[in-house]
């Protein structure tokens, strides 16, 4: 059995890929198992062992192998994109009333970094997975360290909610105070 080490490199530097990815992913949601990138990995395995027995050609055994661990890291990456994604969307509704930039000076990038996201995850074919795998990890790790920042800013964030909740309160307490006294004077009027 001989078979092509530059193939086996490249097969095992896109598998560290995949399985470095597939733990993010299971950190990020709880420990829950990322079930399409490990099936992919299961795949790439096979193909490698039937590489080896002889089931398949080598070079065919190499090359699907390498493809499936290409798959493997987009669709960790797909997951891991749109669990940011969710994260990005609820961030922007939690602070929709204050303005963000002052506390997240980044936030426009973030925000441009998300449509990214979105534009590399719309409209894929089956076919264009391995060639955006490379893209969308790039993208994961991007968008993962601005979620961190995020996540980092929200305690100044909250406490500008609280503080424009209480303004939005004294507010409306001085209008009904005001609405109060103008129906007290009116009725002092016309007694």
């Amino acid at each position: 059995m001989t078979f092509d080490e530059e193939s086996v490199a490249e097969v095992r530097k896109l598998f560290d890929k995949a399985e470095t990815i597939i733990k993010q992913i299971e950190s990020l949601e709880n420990d829950a198992l990322p079930v399409p990138p490990v099936n992919q990995l299961r795949y790439a395995g096979r193909h490698i062992l039937n590489a080896l027995s002889g089931k398949q050609s080598q070079e065919q055994g190499w090359y699907d192998a390498r493809k499936h661990c290409l798959r493997a890291v987009y669709d960790g990456a797909q997951i891991g994109l749109s669990f940011f994604l969710r994260k990005i969307k609820d961030f922007e509704n939690d602070y929709r009333a204050v303005t963000v930039v002052d506390v997240l000076p980044d936030f426009p990038n973030i925000i441009k970094e998300a449509r990214k996201a979105q534009d590399l995850l719309a409209n894929v074919d089956s076919d264009m997975k391995e060639r955006l795998a490379e893209d969308c990890l790039i993208c994961f790790e991007s968008l993962r360290n601005s979620v961190d920042s995020m996540d980092l800013a929200r305690v100044e964030l909250n406490k500008k909610v609280d503080r424009q909740r209480r303004t939005d309160r004294m507010v409306i307490w001085g209008l009904i105070f005001a609405a109060a006294s103008v129906l007290l004077t009116a009725v002092q009027l016309f007694k």
